[in-house]
């Protein structure tokens, strides 16, 4: 075993415990373990380094092969842990009887490493359509996005984002059962609704501190706690240094369209209880 290689990998991980990210990136695992991909069936460190990697499908060379596809020019690979086994011979007695529990042809001996490239740096035959993960337990005000005209689907995407809202398609994709994950982009939906064609003068910081705003009240209400990772979502939003000044300010300046928003929201759930 490549002892320093296995420290960088292991040293990136914990790097995530020391960050904070720990939480998100073991949250993502759980959809990919309900998808038709390789990586489905890997160790749960594995699905960690994949994670870390900022990719839901990795595979092998070969692995690419199959499916007509293959690394592009320059792209790098990284690795992921592999048991490696010997073959032994089985210990027999006196009698030539192979002894209990000394019957296998090969024991574990250590781990190796297997290089995987993500997704994005290959080209190629494009992969069929997304394997949709329903959770078993929809999150609280899942059935708004119906009454306003949203598709919600839940599967795998490539990126860094655990969730995304079009427009121009209605539709809401999730990567993550993450609660206040769909609050946010159901609060993008809800955003466009109320805004009309003045959405267009909104830029993507203004839009995405509306959104996790709502988010950070909504989970509050529903006993979900999540207001570090709100502050710290909407800093690498504010152009300024990210002190908390400049974090309030970016709030405050959109504050009155949160507050329109989140009447949204409640007033068709109110409308929904009533029927």
């Amino acid at each position: 075993m490549n002892n320093d290689k296995a420290k960088t990998i292991l040293d990136s991980i914990l790097e995530s415990f020391k960050n904070g990210n720990i939480v998100n990136t073991v949250k993502k695992t759980v959809i990919r373990k309900k998808l038709n991909i390789p990586s489905a069936k890997w160790s749960f460190l594995n699905c960690l380094i994949v994670e870390h990697n900022c990719t839901v499908d990795p595979r092998g060379y070969r692995q690419w092969e199959e499916v007509n596809r293959h690394p592009m020019k320059g792209s790098r690979a990284f690795f992921i842990f592999a048991p490696v086994f010997r073959k032994v011979k089985p210990k027999t007695t006196e009698n030539n009887i192979i002894e209990e529990n000394e019957n296998k042809e090969f024991v574990l001996k250590g781990f190796g490493f297997i290089p995987v490239f993500r997704y994005e740096d290959t080209e190629g035959e494009p992969l069929p359509p997304d394997q949709h993960a329903e959770p078993e337990n929809f999150p609280p005000l899942f059935n708004i996005a119906e009454k306003i005209g949203l598709s919600v689907s839940y599967g795998r995407f490539f990126g860094e984002c655990r969730g995304y809202y079009v427009d121009s398609l209605k539709s809401i994709v999730l990567a993550t059962y993450d609660q206040d994950t769909f609050f946010h982009e159901l609060a993008h939906a809800a955003h466009y609704k109320v805004m009309g064609k003045d959405i267009e003068n909104r830029n993507k910081n203004q839009k995405e501190i509306v959104a996790e705003l709502c988010s950070a009240v909504i989970s509050e209400m529903y006993g979900f706690k999540k207001e570090k990772t709100s502050f710290d979502y909407i800093t690498n939003y504010v152009k300024e240094n990210g002190s908390k000044k400049d974090v309030y300010d970016a709030c405050m300046s959109v504050i009155a369209e949160v507050g329109k928003v989140l009447d949204f929201i409640f007033d068709t759930q109110k409308q929904l209880q009533s029927i």
